[in-house]
């Protein structure tokens, strides 16, 4: 990710330092009918949204911005599962389980946003391709005769989706505020692979490989506001932040679905410049966590003898980056 994040600075740069080409300056200063670079806005946990919004100036009229975008999206996710079981005679047993893993996978976007006079619309739907990680874990066993050790090696095949749709206003010409709804959802598949070894049998695959399904969703409401100025006739710089009040279910292969909701804040930069005539692009980097805690379930076993109560408790980390084109009509 160091060097993810040090390419993504000097594209920034290079585009902070080289002009745009003289026909499309010429252009931009001669056709009225052409956008100037006065961008809308920023809306938060994506920086790609009406940030390559066009504004020609207050009450002009209705502006249509298609957009698309591609990138990368490292995405960091962990789970602590807690397991409480109490017996018949009132004590208690307590086991931990945990996954992590983190993959960086290419993303896909489309959105749109319908300017008029200053207020915005704006709506998009991006989704990555499969991810995949490799998680080993290794215990020392107990044993009488010589030392066991039990390995759990886990294939992960990751995926993510997210939507939003977001109402915005232009406060000033650099300022926006804008309040929405947004939906995302991390999506994978495991296989587990036990085997054990001891100091005269070497690593020896042993059961049956184990197959699961877990999903995460979160979604709801978000507000925030983003500022961004000229740096010159290159191109503009922008910075958002938000925050979103979400509600998370978490799903698993063979269990009750659990939620919860939780809050937090995200942010972004970006950098905006025109291409040709409508056209502009953008390079955008964002960044959000959410915690969720206490998703909480029990199990009874059928003669009731005892119960076990489950709680997960789950983080988030994503961190993406984008080129974007845009058009404006």
């Amino acid at each position: 990710m160091k060097k993810f994040s040090i390419l993504y600075l000097m594209i920034m740069l290079f585009c902070c330092c080289v002009s745009l080409p003289s026909s499309a300056m010429e252009n931009s200063s001669t056709d009225q009918q052409t956008p100037a670079i006065n961008f809308v806005a920023t809306p938060p946990l994506s920086t790609e949204g009406v940030s390559s919004s066009q504004e020609v100036s207050v009450g002009s009229g209705v502006i249509f911005q298609p957009r698309v975008w591609t990138g990368a999206m490292n995405l960091k996710h962990d789970v602590l599962h807690t397991t409480t079981r109490t017996a018949p005679d009132g004590k208690q047993t307590t086991s931990f389980g945990k996954i992590n893993f983190e993959s960086t996978m290419p993303i896909l976007g489309v959105g749109a946003t319908l300017v008029y006079k200053r207020f915005f619309l704006d709506g998009y739907v991006q989704k990555t391709s499969t991810g995949e990680n490799k998680t080993t874990e290794t215990y020392d066993v107990a044993s009488t005769t010589n030392k066991l050790t039990a390995t759990t090696d886990t294939d992960y095949e990751i995926e993510r989706e997210d939507y939003s749709a977001s109402l915005g206003y232009k406060v000033t010409d650099g300022l926006v505020i804008f309040g929405g709804y947004r939906s995302g959802q991390t999506s994978y598949d495991s296989t587990a692979v036990f085997s054990y070894a001891t100091e005269s049998i070497p690593k020896t695959p042993y059961g049956e490989p184990q197959f699961n399904s877990r999903g995460f969703k979160a979604q709801g409401p978000f507000v925030g506001l983003s500022y961004s100025y000229p740096v010159s006739e290159r191109g503009q710089l922008g910075f958002n932040v938000g925050y979103a009040k979400l509600d998370g279910e978490y799903t698993q292969t063979g269990t009750p679905t659990v939620s919860n909701s939780t809050s937090g804040l995200t942010y972004g930069i970006n950098w905006r410049g025109k291409l040709y005539k409508n056209l502009s692009y953008g390079l955008s980097l964002d960044k959000y966590d959410y915690k969720f805690s206490e998703l909480n379930y029990t199990d009874t076993v059928l003669d009731g003898s005892s119960t076990t109560a489950h709680t997960i408790s789950l983080k988030d980390e994503i961190l993406t980056f984008k080129f974007t084109l845009s058009y404006t009509f």
